[in-house]
């Protein structure tokens, strides 16, 4: 293996123990809020949030800072955005007034997202070296690995202390800052610009609103059911929280592990046929939650954890590919952001229709029409955007034919 290659799979790493603190924190922010800030519950979910809307507002903006391509710059960018969120992270569990630690939680947010950016944008520029699907479903696979597995160290580590979480999470997002410079240090090829002026991004553009568009649904349909799914688990079928874990790290696993070898089959199949077939048959396995026995819940969760894996490997390779090289950055920025906006909105619409649904007869039908409304908005989202995936199905599979001529 060449350096090049290894200092691809030092970026992984690093993407992973980015990541890591997304779900690292949840198990210790009940304990934490119990200790500190008298247990209340509002203050609880605006903590879960607010480091969204933080990522939403400022994540555009840093990727614009960074769009120049200048590896140096981003490298000092990188070590500065890790490492404030690595002194917030300590700074959210000490015991300071309620909204100082909302305040600091929404700039945790924008930091730790605009870190994550920079190191997608950097496994992109990888592209010409290793080939889109490979580059993308790593880096995918790392950030969902992460996700993953964060609940689970977070619930071993809060047995400890409330505070261990989040001193692990700084301690990992501080590495990542101190291993900013080696992660920018190897010279990658130098693609070609798509035209002398940079192309702007637009979302009246196909190529750029439908990723936007599909990371955005991913993201808001699991926003949807994360919570809504543990309630009615519960009230339908009497499941303990542990079952209820079980079934969402069967949604999460085949998730992550799926996603490098998803976004390499998108490097010989139709990208676009992947994304909309995935898309469907995500949403029929989220709404078959609704009307599954309990028996058949597993196979349910499973299902959408595959079917997720070839729209998010998708759309991290449509990211890395459909725009020019100089805009890449700041595309990657507005993927992270519809993804934060989705699940910013996810559980306050999800939340709202089972508020507005108790007084019906069957209680129990609010929950259910969470699930429908998922599947169905995933089918909505094929229909809204045929024109565009049928426009690059044309085109990818004249690439795949003329691929196919060239290597004989």
């Amino acid at each position: 293996m060449d350096a090049k290659h290894a200092s691809l799979h030092w970026l992984i790493a690093a993407v992973f123990l980015q990541m890591l603190p997304a779900t690292l924190l949840a198990p210790a922010i009940r304990p934490l809020f119990a200790e500190l800030h008298a247990g209340a519950e509002g203050p609880m979910h605006a903590f879960m949030s607010l480091n969204m809307l933080g990522a939403i507002l400022t994540t555009p903006l840093i990727a614009r800072l960074v769009s120049s391509g200048n590896a140096s710059r981003s490298a000092r960018w990188l070590m500065a955005l890790a490492g404030l969120d690595a002194v917030l992270l300590v700074a959210v569990s000490l015991p300071l007034s309620t909204s100082l630690v909302l305040l600091l939680r929404t700039l945790e947010g924008a930091a730790h997202l605009g870190a994550a950016t920079l190191l997608l944008a950097r496994a992109a520029a990888y592209k010409p070296l290793v080939g889109a699907g490979r580059a993308m479903g790593m880096a995918g696979g790392a950030v969902m690995l992460a996700i993953a597995f964060g609940s689970g160290l977070g619930g071993i580590l809060v047995g400890e202390s409330p505070r261990l979480p989040f001193l692990v999470g700084a301690s990992l997002s501080a590495l990542v800052a101190l291993a900013a410079p080696f992660l920018y240090s190897s010279t990658l090829p130098i693609e070609p610009k798509g035209a002398a002026t940079p192309r702007r991004l637009s979302l009246r553009d196909g190529d750029v609103m439908g990723p936007l568009s599909a990371a955005f649904i991913e993201r808001f349909t699991i926003g949807l059911i994360i919570v809504t799914f543990a309630l009615f688990a519960t009230k339908t079928h009497g499941l303990s929280d542990r079952s209820i874990g079980l079934l969402y790290s069967m949604l999460m696993l085949p998730f992550a592990l799926l996603m490098y070898p998803a976004s390499r089959l998108g490097d010989r199949v139709p990208r676009a046929g992947l994304l909309a077939l995935g898309a469907l048959l995500y949403g029929a396995a989220i709404a078959s939650l609704a009307i599954a026995p309990k028996a058949l819940l597993p196979v349910s969760m499973m299902a959408a954890g595959i079917a997720s894996s070839f729209m998010y490997g998708t759309v991290l390779c449509y990211a890395a590919t459909l725009v020019p090289s100089e805009s890449r950055g700041r595309m990657m920025a507005l993927v992270n952001t519809a993804g934060a906006t989705g699940m910013l909105l996810g559980p306050m619409c999800g939340g709202l229709m089972v508020a507005l649904g108790r007084s019906q007869a069957d209680p129990l039908q609010a929950y259910r029409n969470v699930f429908y409304l998922a599947g169905a908005v995933c089918v909505v989202w094929v229909l809204v955007q045929g024109p565009w995936l049928l426009r690059r199905l044309e085109t990818e599979r004249g690439e795949h034919a003329l691929a196919a001529q060239a290597s004989r």
